[in-house]
């Protein structure tokens, strides 16, 4: 999965940024401390890469209609069109480093996957 390389798959974002990236596109709409707290990144850290994602136009801020000094964070269509261009970029590595297993072996890895997962509290 090329994890300790400093670009993800080639791209021009770190796995940081990727992350947040994701993170953004799966929650729709969540804030700078949803982000923080569920990647556990440094605040300072995730400030840098949102401010680097504003001034790329991927995502606009918007202020909560329940609390004004809360910043609602949306990706904007560049930046739904750029998170799923990483998610398909990483399926289709996916797909090529799985293909030459047998059956048996993607179900045992499919099984090692879910006990990480499982161990480490993802899902239950």
């Amino acid at each position: 999965m090329d994890l300790l390389n400093s670009r993800y798959l080639d791209s021009s974002l770190s796995n940081a940024e990727t992350r947040v990236l994701y993170e953004l596109h799966e929650r729709k709409c969540c804030t700078q401390s949803q982000i923080v707290s569920g990647l556990h990144l440094d605040k300072s850290y995730a400030s840098r890469i949102l401010h680097r994602f504003g001034k790329e136009g991927l995502f606009v801020a918007e202020p909560s209609e329940t609390d004004r000094r809360v910043q609602l964070l949306r990706l904007t269509e560049k930046g739904r069109k750029t998170a799923e261009a990483l998610i398909e970029l990483t399926n289709r590595r996916i797909r090529e480093q799985i293909q030459g297993l047998t059956n048996t072996q993607q179900i045992r890895l499919q099984q090692a996957m879910t006990d990480i997962m499982q161990i480490l509290g993802k899902e239950k």
